[in-house]
């Protein structure tokens, strides 16, 4: 697919779609990555899964790896907004920073294990939609 401007900003538009959806849902939410049941959990990567899916419609892997790339920014930064989540406020200053880093790396490997599942079935999807939409027999 060549590069031109409407695919550049539609590649760029989806990633930053996918982090800011990350930011939104950890300001909302306010729990970060800690779900109450396994369905919770899921919830955070059905919209990379949908903007995957209309990347995967358009046929443009690349802008896939950007929603996946959007996904994990996203993740990252609400376990770093979060801090140290669960540390007293007088405990140690170098424990509460490691246990943050902690967080903030867990975070970031659940969003690359998870998202990467749901970018990837996404974009599985929206390239069978796309060709049973030019091939309905």
């Amino acid at each position: 697919m060549p590069d031109t401007p409407g695919h550049i900003v539609f590649r760029l538009a989806a990633g930053v779609i996918t982090a800011a959806a990350f930011l939104v849902i950890g300001i909302v939410g306010g729990d970060g990555f800690t779900p109450s049941n396994g369905l919770e959990f899921v919830e955070w990567f059905l919209g990379p899964g949908a903007i995957a899916c209309l990347a995967g419609w358009r046929r443009d892997p690349v802008a896939a790896r950007l929603i996946y790339l959007g996904g994990i920014v996203g993740a990252t930064a609400v376990a770093w907004a979060a801090g140290a989540v669960g540390v007293e406020p007088g405990a140690d200053p170098a424990m509460r920073s490691s246990y943050h880093l902690m967080l903030i790396l867990i975070a970031a490997g659940i969003a690359a294990v998870v998202g990467l599942a749901a970018v990837v079935a996404g974009f599985w999807l929206g390239r069978r939609l796309a060709w049973w939409r030019h091939n309905p027999t």
